[in-house]
């Protein structure tokens, strides 16, 4: 019985006064609140709740107002209309979507932000940009062939089994150097960067999303960013320095 009430989105107090309505009958107000030993202003508020939910109703007789419960015959109908009322709504919903989406993309400048902690969350991570159709990502080679050899070696691999293409401008570093000799390809292509820009950490843009992964002594952590600014902003800035480097 409690699991119904919990589904009809009802509190304990909630169904206490329900199951009281449905032993007393049609009571006034001020016997219902005795019978609950409740002070008659909290059960005013609890009844205003079910009657929200359609539970009960109101009626008066010689000037004073009682209330009752609805027939409990008829609590599938009350769940039918929700029903209907739903489905009204998502199909109001279909029609508005498109217009909400684009205030959405010109007014909705918050990022989304996920953070990733361990070797699991961030190899699921990973994957996921791997399967992406495109990706684009300064990383040192260096960095992940210490602290996740298989993902470094994973990448060409995945990357042509999905199909998709990829650009990685990469630390100069003799790790470097071997992954773009045994992986470039037209579809994945390697840029050593200066000499000069040295770091440990990666950033990778795919789709709307930003990610960067940090490696330490003792664990792998990363932050996913949805933002379809911040990523354009990165695109802008790979873009530009792809093209400076041969």
């Amino acid at each position: 019985m409690k699991s119904l009430f919990r589904k009809l989105g009802l509190t304990d107090k909630e169904q206490k006064l329900f199951l009281t309505l449905l032993e007393l009958g049609a009571q006034p107000v001020s016997v219902i609140a005795k019978q609950l030993g409740l002070p008659r202003s909290s059960t005013y508020l609890l009844l205003e709740k079910l009657r929200d939910e359609g539970l009960v109703e109101e009626f008066e007789r010689k000037g004073m107002k009682y209330v009752k419960c609805i027939p409990v015959s008829e609590i599938d109908e009350l769940l039918k209309a929700r029903e209907r009322s739903i489905e009204e709504t998502r199909d109001i919903l279909k029609e508005t979507l498109p217009e909400l989406e684009k205030i959405q993309s010109k007014l909705s400048i918050t990022p989304k932000v996920q953070f990733h902690e361990g070797e699991d969350a961030v190899m699921k991570m990973l994957s996921r940009i791997f399967t992406s159709k495109e990706f684009c990502a300064f990383f040192n080679p260096a960095s992940v062939k210490q602290k996740k050899k298989e993902s470094h070696y994973d990448v060409p691999k995945i990357l042509d089994e999905s199909g998709g293409t990829a650009r990685e401008l990469a630390v100069d570093n003799p790790d470097a150097h071997e992954y773009k000799e045994l992986f470039e390809t037209k579809k994945h292509q390697v840029k050593i960067l200066p000499k000069h820009m040295q770091f440990t950490a990666d950033i990778l843009k795919a789709d709307n999303k930003l990610y960067m992964t940090a490696y330490d002594d003792n664990q792998v952590s990363a932050v996913e960013v949805t933002s379809p600014a911040l990523a354009n902003a990165f695109q802008v800035l790979f873009d530009g320095l792809w093209e400076r480097i041969e």
